[in-house]
């Protein structure tokens, strides 16, 4: 598996929850779902996550409390394909 296909699959965490462009959810919900969702593991999320903010597709803000990550209008443009 690849970091795009970990990427992706936040993504998916997003859409599930019916997240719109520039909402953001709480870090430690998205990477439980991702855990949940994708039955993947805590460096397949850090490297998904890395990967999707280097495409602009997320933005993570590690602190604020909670701790969130956002989604772009081009990651949801990318969670739609």
């Amino acid at each position: 598996m690849s970091p795009e296909k970990f990427a992706r699959d936040i993504l998916t965490v997003f859409q599930r929850n019916g997240i719109g462009p520039g909402a953001a959810l709480p870090s430690e919900g998205v990477k439980l779902a991702f855990f949940d969702v994708a039955g993947r593991t805590q460096s397949e999320f850090e490297e998904g996550l890395r990967y999707a903010i280097q495409q602009g597709w997320l933005q993570s803000y590690p602190l604020w409390v909670p701790p969130v990550i956002r989604l772009t209008e081009t990651g949801y443009a990318q969670s739609r394909v």
